[in-house]
């Protein structure tokens, strides 16, 4: 049904219209030698115990550029740098893990660097890195954030993705323990199944 401004301009209001994806902001590239000591810092001045229940592995700089180059990414593990289209900036990095062939399941990560924060790189680049492990074979796609992150939840609940469950007393920070939410992004809920789409 459609209200007198819409009959009266004969095009349907804005909130009507079919709504087109935004143009792409930033793209996945190969993550290149000058790329890794930049990533590296930003790792370690986010807090690297807030970024990981798993044991720490803190590199120096020469140890990170060796571990680089000798760890290429395969089908279990790898990453891309995020670069922003309009003049190729390094905004941060997506990865892959932990991949299971049996069930199709990968675990993801992100980083952003704290001066491209909260400028919409990480759902764009999320998304991407969706759409690009799904065409690679992934069934599901599986994040796993301490529950005192919650600009990481939020992202992930933008992105469309469920929470799977909760690890109780998982994420040690500065010897304290919290939960960790396990959260994950289906095939078909990726392609506009059960979500809707909304990714």
């Amino acid at each position: 049904m459609h209200n007198e401004e819409t009959m009266a301009s004969g095009r349907p209001r804005e909130s009507e219209q079919t709504r087109q994806a935004p143009e792409p902001v930033v793209e996945l590239a190969p993550i290149t030698k000058a790329d890794v000591i930049p990533l590296h810092h930003w790792f370690l001045a986010g807090e690297p115990e807030t970024v990981t229940c798993r044991p720490l592995i803190l590199r120096s700089d020469f140890e990170e550029m060796a571990y680089f180059r000798a760890h290429p990414p395969t089908p279990d593990q790898g990453g891309f740098a995020l670069r922003r289209c309009a003049d190729n900036a390094l905004v941060g990095r997506l990865r892959w893990f932990d991949f299971n062939p049996r069930n199709g399941a990968v675990e993801i990560g992100y980083l952003i660097g704290p001066q491209y924060r909260n400028q919409g790189y990480a759902a764009q680049g999320l998304s991407l890195l969706a759409d690009w492990l799904f065409a690679q074979g992934a069934r599901k796609l599986v994040a796993q954030t301490g529950s005192f992150n919650t600009a990481s939840i939020a992202l992930l609940r933008r992105a469309g993705f469920q929470l799977d469950g909760i690890l109780r007393n998982h994420h040690i920070v500065a010897g304290q323990a919290f939960d960790d939410h396990v959260y994950s992004l289906l095939r078909e809920e990726s392609l506009g199944g059960s979500n809707d789409g909304a990714r």
